[in-house]
């Protein structure tokens, strides 16, 4: 039917020349601005309103002390989690009804209460104290809360204050943990003593806390967030009993150790409306509360409020290369307004070591992902080159986590490579965790063209590292050296005297640091041995390479002879010191 029927015939005589114009005209602008152009762009998902509140107050001079007695720290992070805040399943071994009271100090799964003083720095206790509960009671450690609370890299100063998210950007970037004995709290860089490939959040059940229990149970203390106000209105200091039911924002970070459902709501100066409390690890020294413990009421404000499990040690040998972009971790999310979204980072490979594993953030609990590996890419182009793996699956939990890849994935020194990820989530519109400068919380964030690449569908992309905004996608990628370790290659010969067989020790190539160096002729004492439960590791100079072995505090060196490559200088004392890697 013709559109100009029943219509005055000026008006259809003016319109037909204009519109057969503007047909032209999009034909053209199709021609010459590509699709492109016009595709839907990322949108960062809001801000958490409690920290554009401590932005506020930032603004008008007001501490994070707020005039109370004691010194807190907590900061909120920009990411807002109230879409997670719904229950999820977490990863547990434990199975079978809960206890109704559990103490992991009666389980020998916790460290020592610390003191964090005057500074804003309980965040770092908070952090470590889920960590090092978790590796009890195998392993004990002390890891330095100030060196995070220094070298965390973002715009808060030292004692300014923090976060769960901000300390696992840290650990993440294998900055560390370090040890307190390197780094003292009281007031040169060091190596970290583990990798943390896995952070989760766990929200959970209000009253019942079903999942923080199984976490406690299962793997360890666990950070936790609340508000506290340690005057007679919220605190009894005879029975070490804390309850908050106001709507001040969260202010300070503690560890929960345990619980007891049947602690009395009499214990509390204001009486909550039932029984139940949170065994609460704190980081005011042992002078505090229960030789620095307290009981947290089910029924506070905060009780089960941003809780993260630090719950994943590994060691520093897991991997050897690690590339990123987003040192400073997950800023906040990116979407298409839907529950699917694209990210991608294109590297160039600093060594021919295979690629093993990667690491991204789960921004909802039952996320989908699928990732995708290609080498040999062109500039600008994530999806380009050869598909070299593709894999997929789901996490039950938000939070970091590193996926070990199916197989490893060769790479050749100087090629470029791409990891390209396709996130659904069930309900959240932002599903790409990045990383970019926010004033007064990460304006050091840095980026540069041909980084990171966000797309709505996974054809269409933009290079988001060199839009206004800086962004780099919170993607990582790990490698693995294909070679076993040369200990168990050199005590093969007489394993019960563990004696070394000196023809073994020749022309043995060695990774340092992932370079390959020839280890020519190698000398050391003949009548030296080492047992077969002995540690080998390595140190150099710059062009001098040693086997130290120990067992029981009795170390033993052996010179192996100069080094044929470029390792850089790394030495240290013997528990710095790392694993000797070599290709059978």
């Amino acid at each position: 039917m013709d559109p100009c029927r029943n219509r005055p015939t000026g008006g259809c005589r003016i319109l037909r020349p204009f519109g057969r114009c503007l047909s032209w005209f999009l034909l053209v602008s199709l021609v010459l601005f590509p699709v492109w152009l016009y595709a839907a762009e990322p949108q960062p998902a809001p801000l958490n309103p409690a920290f554009i509140r401590y932005q506020q107050r930032q603004a008008m001079g007001k501490s994070i002390e707020n005039g109370l007695r004691y010194t807190f720290g907590h900061v909120p992070s920009p990411v807002d989690l109230s879409h997670a805040q719904k229950a999820q399943a977490v990863v547990s071994t434990y199975s079978g009804a809960l206890p109704t009271s559990y103490d992991l100090r009666k389980q020998g799964k916790v460290t020592a209460v610390r003191d964090q003083g005057s500074c804003g720095s309980c965040w770092t206790f908070g952090a470590y104290g889920s960590l090092e509960s978790y590796l009890l009671p195998n392993e004990t450690w002390d890891f330095s809360e100030k060196d995070m609370n220094d070298n965390h890299g973002f715009d808060l100063a030292p004692c300014g204050g923090g976060n769960s998210v901000m300390a696992t950007a840290y650990l993440a970037r294998w900055s560390g943990p370090l040890k307190e004995s390197d780094v003292p709290y009281s007031y040169g860089s060091y190596a970290p003593q583990k990798h943390v490939q896995k952070v989760v959040f766990i929200p959970a059940t209000p009253y019942t806390f079903t999942e923080i229990k199984q976490a406690v149970m299962t793997y360890g203390g666990v950070d936790a967030t609340i508000y506290i106000d340690t005057s007679a209105a919220y605190y009894n200091a005879t029975t070490h009993a804390y309850y908050y039911p106001g709507k001040a924002d969260t202010n300070h970070d503690i560890t929960i150790v345990g619980w007891d459902d049947t602690y009395s709501k009499t214990n509390f100066p204001t009486q909550p409306p039932g029984n139940g409390a949170f065994i609460i690890r704190n980081s005011y020294g042992t002078s505090f509360g229960e030789g620095g413990y307290f009981y947290l009421s089910y029924y506070d404000t905060y009780a089960g409020y941003n809780c993260w499990a630090f719950h994943n040690a590994e060691s520093t040998t897991n991997y050897i290369d690690k590339y990123e972009y987003d040192p400073l971790g997950w800023v906040g999310s990116y979407g298409f307004d839907s529950t699917t979204g694209w990210g991608a980072n294109i590297f160039q490979a600093v060594s021919s070591n295979p690629l093993a594993a990667v690491a991204f953030y789960a921004l909802e609990g039952n996320t989908t992902y699928q990732i995708y590996v290609y080498t040999g890419v062109s500039s600008g182009k994530p999806r380009s080159g050869t598909l070299a793996l593709s894999q997929s699956g789901v996490l039950s939990e938000v939070g970091y986590h590193t996926i070990p890849l199916n197989q490893p994935v060769s790479l050749k020194q100087g090629e470029w490579f791409s990891i390209v990820i396709s996130f659904t989530t069930p309900t959240f519109g932002y599903p790409v965790a990045c990383e970019w400068p926010l004033s007064g919380y990460s304006s050091k964030a840095t980026s540069s063209a041909g980084q990171s690449f966000l797309s709505a569908n996974g054809s269409t992309w933009q290079d988001v590292s060199a839009s206004k905004s800086r962004i780099n996608v919170c993607i990582k990628a790990f490698t693995k050296a294909t070679s076993v370790d040369c200990i168990t290659k050199w005590v093969m010969d007489n394993p019960a005297t563990g004696a070394i067989n000196q023809t073994e020790l020749k022309d043995i190539n060695c990774i340092f640091n992932g370079v390959e160096a020839l280890v020519p002729d190698a000398v050391y004492p003949p009548t030296q041995t080492l047992l077969v439960d002995s540690l080998a590791y390595r140190f150099y100079t710059s062009s001098l390479a040693y086997l130290a072995a120990w067992k029981s505090g009795a170390v033993k060196i052996f010179y192996l002879g100069p080094l044929s490559g470029n390792c850089p200088l790394d030495l240290g004392t013997i528990e710095t010191l790392k694993p000797i890697v070599c290709i059978p």
